[in-house]
């Protein structure tokens, strides 16, 4: 496995494999100081979502008992599960990063450990979304497509093009 970014030196890994091929949705999700939610938070999403399914936890230097509580979980979910300890917050965005360069499913989802999704078709309709829109990751409130992104980029530097020193 190789590490998720070059500046994240205070960390640890812990895996949970179950086994199987290759998952179809990769769940990053920040955790910070979530010890009296984050069981609820990820017994929901398991509720909704397929056993073939991968959640890449990242405790991004909590100082409660979230890292306890996800790794008491991990062991005992029955599921393909990567737990990334660290022990200095590195944000959501940075949090982001480190999940995103670890996951190995075909879809790629970040949750806010706060999301509960009530929607039992969720991911039915996201798998729709990622073949149809070609999104290249989703989060718990938007799709995101490289797409989109390059063509928001054409018209930034048309608009700028005209602009001179």
């Amino acid at each position: 496995m190789r590490n998720p970014h070059p500046y994240c030196e205070e960390f640890t890994i812990e895996e949970y494999q179950r086994g199987e091929a290759q998952s179809q949705f990769s769940f990053v999700i920040p955790v910070f100081n979530k010890e009296k939610t984050i069981l609820d938070i990820l017994q929901n999403l398991i509720s909704v979502s397929s056993d073939n399914s991968e959640y890449i936890l990242i405790n991004d230097g909590s100082q409660d008992d979230s890292y306890k509580i996800i790794s008491r979980w991990a062991s005992t979910c029955g599921r393909n599960v990567i737990i990334v300890n660290c022990r200095v917050p590195f944000f959501e965005t940075g949090c982001d990063n480190i999940g995103f360069s670890l996951s190995t499913g075909k879809y790629i989802c970040e949750f806010q450990s706060d999301l509960i999704i009530t929607d039992k078709t969720f991911f039915k309709r996201a798998e729709v979304a990622f073949e149809n829109f070609k999104f290249s990751s989703l989060s718990g409130r938007c799709g995101h497509s490289w797409k989109e992104i390059l063509n928001k980029r054409k018209k930034l530097f048309y608009k700028l093009k005209f602009y001179s020193h």
